[in-house]
């Protein structure tokens, strides 16, 4: 899947590639990405679980593109694997949350948001932070990267996911659904 977000001049581009296929070979004049493009997040001893393709254009002209690998609980690219907020793009990337400055791209911060995968990311502007759904914790960032609280249930968070003003609801894979006070962390379970 591919995700686009519009801005009023450009539009940002994520797509899910195969952490597989070859980035970058020295004697290749067709490479996909120049080293100075790609991002590593984690251990870069490890292999890369989850590789994201960044874009942004402007028109048809492409401003930049980054490659962003991260090792940890492979992730895909959903409608909320990305968000704008002032001149950041957040983007989930496995167990990570990374900012890219717009238009350059450039690799602000990352944050490891979940111990297996980042589902999801969604601003939270009233609380100046972003929302982590992870698949075994909620987190809580504010916009410099900084965990202010993360919060795990009895099970993984697979089966949705609301952000609301003041709360969040995450549903676990056995149907429990959870409810997150957005400025604490702390949460009840509405509903078994």
């Amino acid at each position: 899947m591919q995700l686009t977000i519009s801005l009023a001049e450009y539009e940002i581009f994520v797509t899910a590639e195969s952490p597989d296929i070859p980035r970058y070979d020295v004697r290749s004049a067709d490479n996909v990405c120049s080293l100075n493009e790609e991002f590593f997040l984690g251990d870069a001893s490890y292999r890369p679980s989850s590789c994201h393709r960044v874009e942004i254009r402007h028109g048809k002209t492409v401003i930049a593109c980054r490659v962003i690998l991260a090792n940890g609980g492979a992730g895909g690219v959903n409608s909320h694997s990305a968000l704008v907020h002032d001149e950041c793009c957040f983007v989930a990337v496995g167990p990570y949350v990374c900012a890219l400055s717009l238009p350059s791209l450039k690799l602000i911060w990352y944050t490891k948001a979940d111990p297996a995968t980042c589902f999801g990311v969604y601003d939270a502007p009233a609380f100046q932070s972003i929302v982590s759904h992870g698949e075994l914790e909620m987190a809580r960032l504010n916009y410099s990267g900084k965990v202010l609280w993360t919060a795990s249930g009895r099970d993984i968070f697979s089966e949705g996911f609301e952000l609301y003003e003041r709360h969040a609801e995450a549903v676990d894979f056995y149907g429990a659904r959870y409810r997150f006070d957005i400025e604490t962390g702390r949460y009840e379970i509405i509903a078994p």
